[in-house]
């Protein structure tokens, strides 16, 4: 009998499990949404977002009172901490996605941060040593405003693209019930407690020395490298952000790929262009094949029917074999902002259009609850105050800002609104109420000024809550990551327009008012 045959050898491929989403660089285990870590950094990244012309707004009696002696002197820092937003969000919103695209979201994010916290910080830290000195209390005015103004514009301008690239990251990253958009938002408005509490600390007033002065600016200073430091972990030490930039870098790679394999086809095959290149070179290649006068004859059936399929396919109709591509979750690319079968010249543009009818109601509430909050801003050193409220300005200030800031993780507590026209409403109410403001501005209503801060408390406070509720609910009516990033571009626009729009009518208000009380 034959021996038995040597058993096979099999050779038995030892894997090392590749770690879980959520899990930090150190093995750390956690969820595969954002955990603490990732919502301290986001925090503190807001925190620097806002803190530096936070400071500068608060030290409204300082400027207004002290250096300059002028109450509209609020209305001009005003104008150059936020004018500069509104051509800033224009340019992100043509060539953001553009850039993410081409260089990866990994490196241009890491890049804009570093600029945007560095140049914050220096422009915190030459204020007291420039135009905010305390020092010539009394000298020209001329030779302190163009520079402080300069600067503040700078500031604002930085503030801006911070405030767009971030609330871009947050709105893409995965979190339960939208909670990385409130805690950036909290941040963004919890910069003003921060900065209340140093003015509290540093004993900084209508009249302060020289060294509370810089104490007071170069502290926010810190607060920017600190912003800095933060992305800098979170950039290193997330494994949930790296692998939301790597899926959203895939999702580009896919785009950029068929963007390139439809314009080689259509330069090659496309038999209208081969006409034009031949027509140009005083050819004929329709009369001398017929094959290409078959094609000429069926071109516009051909388009016809892709038309036909592309809307069977909106409709709910099977679409055909899709082209199956992988993220770096394992989930199948399909549905990355675009489809296969869409004319890629005139895709964004529709793309875009739908994507805006879709959030036009949570647009159209951050706009108007925006605007609401900013028109009134300028007219805090406008409101009646005697005695013990001389100081009523920067009491107003900080009511805003604290106010504003407990009224965002109210929606974390309290039931979320699912309807866009609810949030519309609320906001239109909110414009509303600033009838009564301006009637007791006027002297036609009275009250004391603890009631005054009672109202500038409640109404910033459904500022918070409706302006976070529209960024929780609008990119959750969308899919992909690139669609997120629209519409927080969407909603950054709606925002930083209502900013400029209510100044400019402030500014005329206000020159009108000014006169007359």
């Amino acid at each position: 009998p034959r021996p038995p045959p040597p058993p096979a050898l099999s050779l038995t491929l030892v894997m090392e499990p590749e770690p879980k989403l959520g899990t930090s660089i150190a093995g750390l285990p956690s969820s595969s949404f954002t955990g603490t870590f990732e919502h301290a950094c986001i925090f503190f990244i807001a925190v620097g977002v806002s803190v530096g012309f936070t400071a500068i707004l608060a030290a409204v009696n300082y400027f207004s009172q002290t250096l300059f002696h002028d109450r509209l002197e609020f209305l001009y820092l005003c104008c150059a901490v936020y004018l500069p937003s509104l051509p800033v969000v224009v340019l992100q919103l043509k060539f953001d996605s553009d850039i993410d695209r081409r260089v990866g979201s990994r490196f241009s994010y890491a890049a804009r941060a570093a600029v945007y916290f560095v140049a914050m910080g220096l422009i915190m830290i030459y204020l007291p040593l420039g135009p905010a000195s305390a020092l010539d209390q009394h000298g020209p005015t001329w030779r302190r405003q163009p520079p402080l103004l300069i600067s503040v514009t700078c500031l604002g301008f930085f503030s801006a693209l911070a405030y767009g690239t971030f609330f871009q990251i947050v709105s893409f990253l995965p979190s339960k019930k939208g909670t990385c958009t409130a805690v950036f938002s909290m941040g963004y408005q919890g910069a003003g407690i921060i900065v209340m509490v140093m003015a509290i600390l540093i004993h900084f007033r209508t009249n302060p020395s020289e060294l509370q002065v810089k104490a007071f600016f170069w502290g926010a200073g810190i607060l920017e490298f600190w912003a800095g430091f933060c992305y800098i972990m979170l950039h290193s030490r997330s494994l949930v952000f790296e692998r939301a930039l790597s899926e959203r870098d895939q999702e580009a790679s896919v785009y950029i790929s068929r963007v390139s394999s439809r314009t080689r086809v259509t330069s090659s095959t496309d038999p209208m262009r081969m006409t034009a290149n031949a027509e140009r070179n005083g050819e004929s290649i329709w009369l001398n094949n017929p094959d290409l006068r078959s094609t000429r004859r069926n071109t516009s059936e051909d388009l016809k029917s892709r038309n036909a399929s592309r809307k069977g396919s909106h409709s709910g109709e099977p679409r055909g074999l899709q082209p199956y591509t992988t993220n770096t979750l394992g989930k199948p690319v399909e549905d990355v902002g675009f489809d296969s079968e869409l004319d890629l010249e005139d895709e964004d543009m529709s793309r875009d259009w739908k994507i805006f009818y879709k959030v036009a109601p949570c647009v159209l509430a951050i706009f108007l609850n925006i605007f609401a909050s900013v028109f009134l801003l300028p007219f805090y050193t406008f409101f009646p105050a005697i005695d013990t409220w001389g100081k009523l300005p920067q009491v107003l200030f900080f009511t805003k800002l604290v106010s504003d800031t407990v009224g965002r993780p109210v929606t974390l507590v309290l039931p979320p609104m699912r309807s866009q026209m609810s949030l519309f409403i609320f906001a239109l109410g909110r414009v509303l109420i600033l009838i009564v403001f301006f009637a007791n501005i006027l002297g036609f209503i009275s009250w004391s000024p603890a009631f005054t801060v009672f109202m500038v408390a409640v109404f910033s406070g459904a500022s918070g809550f409706v302006g976070t509720s529209c960024y929780q609910l609008a990119p959750s009516l969308v899919k992909s990551s690139f669609q997120k990033s629209q519409v927080a571009n969407l909603l950054n626009f709606s925002f930083h327009f209502a900013v400029a729009v209510a100044l400019l009518v402030s500014t005329g208000v206000s020159v009108c008012i000014n006169h007359r009380i």
